[in-house]
C-alpha cells in the first residue's frame, strides 16, 4: 500500500552500538559483528558478499564477489620504506595489512519501510548491510569511510541468529545479532531516502 527505501548509518562509537563492535579480538563465546561476517564469508561460505560497484554506489546486490576477491579486499600486502640504521638507505619492507574489527567503525543499512494493509501496521525490513572501513590520508588521519561490500541481510539472518552478543543487563540471558537488528536495539541516523534525484541528505 505504501513503501519507502531508507539508508541509515550505524556509528559503532556510540555506546548503544558497542555490542556490535566489541570484543575487538574474538574470545571464547563471542565475536564482533565484523568477525562473524568475515569468518562466515571466508571460512564457511554461508554469506555472500556483493560488490559496491566502481564508484561505491551500487547497492542492488547485482554482482557477487568470490572468496578470493573478498580476501584480496581484507588481506593486503603494503610496502613500507624504512631507514637502514647502518647505511642510512631507504629499504622497502613488505608488511601484511589486514582489515580488522578496529578499522570498521560504521555500518550502512538499506531498509524498506512499508505499511502492511492486512495488519494495519507500519513495518520495517532490513534489506542489506555494508561494513564501512576508515579512509586514511598520508598523515594517518581519518578522512571518511568507504563501503567494503554489501551483504543481503535475509541471507545472513541464520548466521546472525547463531552468534551471541553481550547483554549488559543480564549475564544469564544472551542475545544474538539477529535480536539486536530485529528488535531495533541500535542507534543510527538516516543518510538518504529514495528520491527522484538519488541524492543523499546533506
Amino acid at each position: 500500500m505504501w513503501l519507502k527505501r531508507i539508508w541509515r548509518r550505524v556509528d559503532l562509537r556510540e555506546k548503544i552500538n558497542h555490542t556490535l563492535y566489541f570484543p575487538v579480538y574474538p574470545i571464547n563465546n563471542r565475536q564482533s559483528l565484523f568477525d562473524v561476517i568475515k569468518n562466515s564469508m571466508i571460512n564457511e561460505g554461508t554469506i555472500t558478499a556483493y560488490s559496491t560497484g566502481p564508484i561505491g554506489s551500487d547497492d542492488e546486490f547485482t554482482q557477487q564477489l568470490t572468496v578470493d576477491e573478498v580476501k584480496g579486499m581484507l588481506f593486503k600486502m603494503d610496502t613500507v620504506y624504512t631507514e637502514n640504521p647502518e647505511t642510512g638507505d631507504q629499504e622497502a619492507t613488505v608488511v601484511p595489512n589486514e582489515v580488522k574489527t578496529d578499522k570498521i567503525k560504521v555500518y550502512e543499512l538499506k531498509e524498506e519501510w512499508f505499511f502492511d494493509k492486512q495488519k494495519s501496521v507500519m513495518e520495517v525490513r532490513i534489506i542489506g548491510i555494508a561494513p564501512m572501513k576508515e579512509k586514511m590520508n598520508d598523515q594517518g588521519e581519518v578522512v571518511g569511510y568507504e563501503r567494503l561490500f554489501w551483504i543481503y541481510f535475509p541471507e545472513a539472518r541464520f548466521v546472525f541468529a547463531n552468534a551471541e552478543v553481550f547483554n549488559r543487563f543480564n549475564d544469564s540471558e544472551r542475545r544474538t545479532f539477529e535480536d539486536i537488528f530485529w528488535k531495533r536495539q541500535f542507534g543510527s541516523y538516516i543518510t538518504k531516502e529514495s528520491n527522484v534525484y538519488d541524492r543523499a541528505i546533506n
